[in-house]
């Protein structure tokens, strides 16, 4: 009988052995610094990786590691623990093979310490890559990780192969049939080399799509994105559900642009009088990222005796993100810049040639813009004065009286700098709808306009550290709009709020026939706490001063204007007025001087005062009184009523009336200082 020979030892060497070489552990020691590249192939059923270094032993480390696609199983790759330094990184990437020759790697997974026990997966035919990066640095500290894979049958649902083969017609993203949390990565190829994709988002909700951008970050496509493109023939992204309870939902459609969507046509746009529209390239679908686009826009038109050919643009509609923005230029000037989201924008450029130009950068919205441009005469009495956006220091005032058959006027200034709390105040007699006065702070837009023809007065305040302030006057006649039935006008005037003060010893002269005008400070600004403000009128020998007050609101008790008959100011005055009033007669004094008192408390102040004075012989007085109780005879009372009546016809040909408009040249009369004075005024 033949001993006993058992095969169980052998056999349970070999099954040991095989466990030993499938079970692949890359665990390093601290002093080895040196990291080879490293590939698990199919012959490795599972396996660990680990890494630990320390910044005292080592300077920097760059590791990668690659699980081999497996030709009939999937992977699964689970991340054990992880602890990185801020300067660390550790990338996970989906890699495989097409044309049988070319490696294709989807970077999709930035991870970190803050990654607990995350499962990632990839298909048939589909490896990881596991790229590991650290940096010593002034601080000493551990940086480690433990990953570990697994080869799994095909059954198991895994993310789809992320290679996806475009066409001329659409076709939809495949579904990831697992549930969440769970990411997968995408690239998408045309069939003709260099046509760009275009995807379209029908429902997104529940799930993140992420977009590869050129410096390899991954970036979150707003929900409300409904198309993209790519810039170049491919595009990379990501899909990634959450929810552990369903499966990630999405439909999502692409296919092959034959031409490129955001093709920059930068031929001449010749525009007459009917409209012509432009749009931003594929708007509204398509907005083109990292873009710009210049157009010129040239009249079809020749230029008239007596007008200027001018560019008359409508922006209907434009949205863009903050950085991007759409420039207009007038022969070579810059005019306007507009971003964010606008509707129904009106401009006016005056000028031969007009230049649009359109810049992006890498964010996506949904739109762009969409225009229309027409060209048209305007009388050159109708032009603004100055051409583009005037820049005006933080003291001074800006006015303009316009022809009532203008249609169109476009005028615009900017008080770039605001260092200061400031002070406005508007005026303004509009008769049509077509007159339009907006300031603008900010957020902050005042629309000031007005069809009585009456005067009307706007006053406001802004702080400091504010941001740039635009004033606009626009007139814009359309064919449903009345026209202006006067000449019409305004002034916006500004200062520091605490910016007013008097000119004490100011001596002011009267003359015969002429009505000056003389203001409280800063009118038609509030005028300034704790002011004692002296002024005098002086009228020719032989002659007095009269005035017209026009205006006048102060505090009601303590904000007082005194008159005095004289120099004398200590002595007992003629008159003194407070509160709001109204002065439907003429003021005289009997001296050839006039001293004027204006006093402000500390507390409540208010618009101010307007008043206009000149000067009138004293026998005017005398000769009104003597012929006012002669009526001896029917030859005296005769000369009488037409001396009396010449007398008023002059006084009221000289002496404005409190809100009347003032006589006009039928041209736009315009001017802007760099500081209030008295003289300026709407009334002048």
């Amino acid at each position: 009988m033949k001993p006993f020979r058992s095969s169980f030892w052998p056999t349970y060497f070999i099954i040991a052995a095989a466990a030993v070489f499938s079970q692949i552990n890359a665990d390093y020691d601290d002093d080895d610094c040196g990291c080879p590249h490293r590939s698990y192939g199919e012959e490795y059923d599972s396996g660990e990786i680990k890494r630990w270094v320390h910044s005292h032993s080592c300077e920097s480390e760059h590791c990668i590691f690659q699980v081999e696609p497996g030709s009939n199983s999937s992977l699964m790759l689970s991340l054990e623990s992880i602890t990185l330094n801020s300067y660390d990184s550790l990338k996970l990437s989906q890699y495989f093979v097409i044309n049988e020759t070319e490696v294709v790697s989807l970077h999709y997974v930035d991870l970190s310490s803050s990654y607990r026990r995350s499962i990632f997966f990839a298909g048939v035919g589909v490896g990881f890559e596991i790229e590991y990066k650290f940096q010593q640095r002034r601080w000493y500290g551990s940086s480690s990780f433990t990953l570990s894979f697994e080869r799994v049958g095909p059954d198991i649902k895994t993310c789809p192969f992320p290679l996806l083969r475009s066409s001329v017609d659409f076709t939809n993203v495949p579904d990831i049939e697992r549930l969440g949390p769970i990411r997968c990565p995408f690239r998408i190829l045309p069939s003709v080399s260099g046509r760009k994709i275009l995807l379209k988002f029908h429902d997104i909700r529940g799930t993140i799509f992420y977009e590869k951008q050129e410096n390899g970050y991954l970036r979150a496509i707003p929900s409300e994105v409904v198309k993209l493109h790519s810039t170049s023939d491919y595009i990379d992204f990501v899909l990634e559900s959450l929810s552990p309870h369903h499966l990630p939902r999405y439909n999502i459609t692409f296919k092959e642009l034959t031409e490129d969507p955001c093709h920059c046509d930068k031929s001449d746009v010749f525009v007459g009088s009917k409209p012509v529209y432009i749009t931003s390239p594929g708007f509204p679908e398509i907005y083109c990222s990292n873009f710009r686009c210049k157009r010129r826009f040239v009249h079809n038109d020749t230029l008239r005796h007596d007008s200027e050919l001018t560019f008359v643009v409508t922006v209907h509609f434009l949205s863009t993100e903050k950085f991007d923005y759409i420039q207009f230029s007038s022969d070579g000037i810059s005019m306007e810049r507009l971003n964010g989201t606008h509707e129904d924008v009106r401009l006016v450029f005056t000028g031969d040639i007009m230049e649009t130009e359109f810049v992006t950068d890498e964010a996506i919205v949904r739109h762009g813009y969409n225009m229309s441009v027409e060209s048209i005469q305007i009388p050159t009495e109708c032009l603004c004065p100055h051409k583009g956006v005037k820049t005006m220091p933080t003291k001074g005032d800006v006015r303009m009286d316009i022809p009532d058959y203008c249609l169109v006027v476009y005028c615009k200034w900017t008080i770039p700098s605001i260092t200061r709390d400031m002070k406005f105040a508007a005026l303004f007699n509009f008769t049509s709808e077509a007159d339009m006065l907006t300031v603008t702070t900010g957020n902050d837009i005042r629309q000031l306009f007005s069809i009585s023809g009456k005067l009307a007065r706007r006053q406001w305040e802004i702080s400091k550290s504010s941001q740039p302030v635009t004033i606009l006057y626009e007139r814009n006649v359309q064919a449903n709009s009345s026209l202006p039935s006067a000449m019409t006008s305004f002034l916006v005037s500004w200062m520091p709020s605490e910016g007013c003060s008097c000119d004490n010893g100011s001596i002011k002269t009267a003359v015969v026939g002429e009505w000056d005008v003389l203001t409280s400070p800063a009118y038609p600004l509030s005028y300034c706490n704790d002011m004692l403000c002296v002024t005098r009128i002086v009228a020719p020998e032989g002659h007095h001063v009269v005035l017209n007050i026009t205006d006048f609101y102060t505090e009601p008790y303590n904000d007082v204007l005194a008159l005095f008959d004289g120099w004398n100011i200590t002595g007992r005055h003629i008159e003194v007025f407070h509160g709001k009033k109204r002065f439907p007669y003429l003021i005289r004094n009997s001296n050839e001087t006039l001293s004027l008192v204006f006093k402000s408390d500390h507390e409540v102040y208010y618009q101010g005062f307007r008043l206009l004075f000149s000067a009138e012989p004293n026998e005017d007085v005398h000769s009104e009184a003597h012929s006012s109780v002669h009526f001896s005879t029917i030859i005296i009372i005769l000369l009488s009523i037409m001396l009396v009546a010449t007398v008023i016809f002059a006084v009221f040909r000289r002496v404005p009336v409190r809100f009347e408009n003032p006589l006009y040249v039928a041209s736009v009369s315009y001017s802007d200082r760099a500081e209030s004075r008295n003289g300026s005024d709407i009334f002048s």
